[in-house]
């Protein structure tokens, strides 16, 4: 396996290092059995430096003006196992709130009428702004 050659710090604006620090973020919410214990920017740092050793470069990419900072809102969604779909839930702007919720459904509906447990998980939306190039 490849190591990188130095230590691996998170930058800022490093749009691999974000990317890959989202996906991380996702699944230590969304799954109560993580294990992931770290900062999902460290993880996100070390991929990074291993990716860019196998493709052979080292540069960043430079980061784009942020049009507006990004917006997150979450929800506590339910699986139906018959649609074998998530259903969405109610969009929160406080993750608390969604926790809240998500706490509050599997307290008072654990299990479906005929006693299978019901699967829920907290999901979060980001939605991103960049500036466009002038045409």
């Amino acid at each position: 396996m490849t190591q990188p050659t130095s230590p691996a710090v998170w930058i800022d604006g490093d749009l691999l290092m974000e990317a890959i620090a989202a996906a991380v973020w996702e699944q230590c919410h969304t799954e109560p059995s993580s294990t992931v214990v770290d900062d999902p920017r460290n993880i996100a740092a070390v991929a990074a430096a291993v990716a860019r050793q196998i493709l052979g470069t080292t540069e960043q990419q430079p980061a784009e003006p942020e049009a507006h900072p990004a917006e997150h809102t979450w929800a506590a969604e339910l699986h139906d196992p018959l649609a074998d779909e998530w259903v969405p839930g109610t969009r929160y702007v406080l993750r608390e709130r969604a926790v809240n919720h998500l706490k509050h459904a599997t307290s008072i509906g654990p299990t479906w009428k005929d006693g299978t447990p019901t699967q829920r998980r907290l999901v979060r939306a980001t939605t991103t702004y960049t500036v466009e190039p002038t045409p």
